[in-house]
């Protein structure tokens, strides 16, 4: 199995939901404000800005 995975270098369109995803499940409601769930604010500044995406 190979350590590394090879993905294209071609621009790429991410598209995703926020709340249960990106952000915690009602976190405005319970937190008075949208919190990062663990791992989604890294994951996010990983994206190449030449890419897209549409939340």
């Amino acid at each position: 199995m190979p350590d590394r995975i090879l993905v294209s270098t071609l621009r790429k369109t991410w598209i995703l939901d926020l709340d249960g995803t990106v952000v915690r499940h009602n976190g405005y409601k319970l937190d008075g404000e949208d919190t990062f769930l663990p791992g989604a604010k890294d994951f996010l500044q990983q994206i190449p800005l030449s890419d897209k995406i549409f939340f």
